[in-house]
């Protein structure tokens, strides 16, 4: 139980107490006008920022945990349009090798229908003709070119023979072009006709019998360019055309020539052999012409040769 504090003893192990003393009778204590107490205008609070909510750590979410939601991510911001490459101009420059602009890749057509077949190409209108075998052709005025295969074309040899009958006085001669561009004329009906260039194998072998007769060494196929075969008149005087030139290769083929159609004159390019790209190319001519070898040798190119006199040619 409590005792009266007046009547207890004095303590003194509390000697912070003994510097208290009671406020004496009548004193007033100071007092403070709380109506005009002059208050310091506070600054107006500021505008509270609004806080984004935190971004859940998806290390901390559970995948298998449906009841919550990742909230929205704020849109991401429109990323900025990609700069475009310079147009590149031509340069001066010719031997500037810089990247030239490439040409725009073309459309690729859509469509639900199924793609057609590409159109057959139409034949031509003048089909390769060729020898077959030991076939025989016919050149015509309607059909005058065929073709020798490389085997017809480099085996063996081609002949070439003139036949008529004996009452036609005509000549046979060959002018030849070769693969160095040289040009010469082989003609062995004529007496003083010189030889063609001297060679252990010519290339075109020759005989005197009938009209004339030549051979083509195929040996050597490949320095042949072009030849032409003419007939010309023995006597100068016009020819009535008569007669078959017949061309014959190493395998039994054969190919004919006839003259009869030719009109009247004192010389005829009867045909030509071409050597395209290692196949030979027959051709029948049939050109008359009242003129003489010589005329008949520059009317198809051969302006290379030196005659002695229209019928001569000089090596």
């Amino acid at each position: 139980m409590i005792g009266d504090p007046e009547t207890a003893s004095r303590r003194t192990d509390l000697g912070f107490l003994t510097t208290r003393s009671r406020p004496r009778a009548g004193a007033t204590l100071p007092s403070i006008d709380y109506t005009h107490y002059a208050r310091k205008e506070s600054a107006p609070p500021a505008p509270s920022q609004p806080t984004s909510p935190p971004t859940p750590d998806p290390l901390d979410h559970n995948p298998l945990d449906l009841s919550m939601t990742a909230s929205a991510a704020p849109p991401a911001p429109n990323p900025p349009p990609p700069a475009q490459a310079p147009t590149p101009t031509p340069s001066d420059n010719l031997l500037d090798l810089s990247t030239a602009p490439s040409p725009p890749e073309p459309a690729a057509a859509h469509s639900s229908e199924r793609p057609k077949h590409a159109a057959a190409q139409p034949p031509s209108i003048h089909p390769v003709r060729r020898l077959v075998g030991d076939d025989r052709e016919q050149l015509l005025p309607t059909r005058p070119t065929l073709t020798l295969t490389r085997v017809q074309s480099g085996v063996g040899g081609i002949d070439i023979e003139l036949l008529a009958p004996a009452t036609v006085a005509l000549a046979l001669a060959c002018i030849v072009t070769d693969s160095e561009g040289e040009s010469y004329v082989v003609d062995p009906t004529h007496p003083h006709s010189p030889p063609p260039p001297t060679s252990i194998d010519p290339l075109i072998t020759f005989a005197s019998n009938g009209f004339g007769r030549f051979g083509i060494n195929l040996r050597r196929s490949g320095e042949l360019s072009r030849l032409i075969v003419v007939a010309t008149s023995a006597t100068g005087q016009t020819v009535e055309w008569t007669g078959t030139l017949i061309i014959t290769t190493f395998g039994g083929g054969r190919v004919d020539i006839p003259i009869d159609a030719t009109p009247p004159s004192t010389a005829t390019i009867i045909a030509s052999i071409y050597n395209v790209a290692g196949e030979y190319v027959l051709r029948a001519e049939g050109q008359p012409m009242n003129g003489s070898l010589r005329e008949a040798s520059r009317s198809f190119g051969f302006d290379a040769i030196s005659w002695l006199d229209a019928r001569t040619p000089i090596a």
